[in-house]
């Protein structure tokens, strides 16, 4: 049951009380309906509360994630083909986390790349490249 269904049982809820009450102000009280009326206008309330304790949670969930993206919009910068804490050198944070999961994973540090053991993924910085361009690995040459 979502929230419109739960106002709608609220609605209908309250309705019931509403027939409820006339009756009893008549002077010929159906008691058995009375009675069924109160039973339904309950049942209806306590699946409203579970449907709007349902929402509760998930829209609790949803701010967390709102604030989880805006700690990482706030306090992450993308330099060097990688994340890092702003104004520090606290990183390297992997980009793909971040961005997609809104999750500060950190990435493990290879001599020639950092490695996201979540995405199984590699980036290396400026510097690193540079690195791997100087080396060119050796070749097998047939001898002639």
């Amino acid at each position: 049951m979502d929230i419109a269904a739960a106002l709608s049982g609220l609605r209908l809820a309250s309705e019931l009380v509403t027939k409820v009450r006339e009756a009893l102000r008549s002077k010929d009280v159906n008691r058995e309906e009375v009675a069924q009326s109160v039973v339904e206008a309950q049942g209806l309330i306590a699946d409203a509360r579970v449907a709007l304790a349902d929402a509760q949670e998930e829209i609790a969930g949803y701010r967390k994630q709102v604030a989880d993206l805006r700690d990482v919009k706030e306090n992450f910068e993308f330099r060097d083909n990688m994340c890092w804490r702003k104004g520090t050198n606290e990183g390297p944070y992997c980009p793909t986390c971040l961005q997609a999961d809104g999750k500060a994973v950190r990435l493990i540090d290879y001599d020639d790349h950092y490695h996201c053991p979540v995405q199984n993924v590699s980036f290396t910085t400026h510097e690193q490249r540079r690195g791997q361009a100087l080396y060119l690995p050796p070749r097998d040459y047939d001898a002639y």
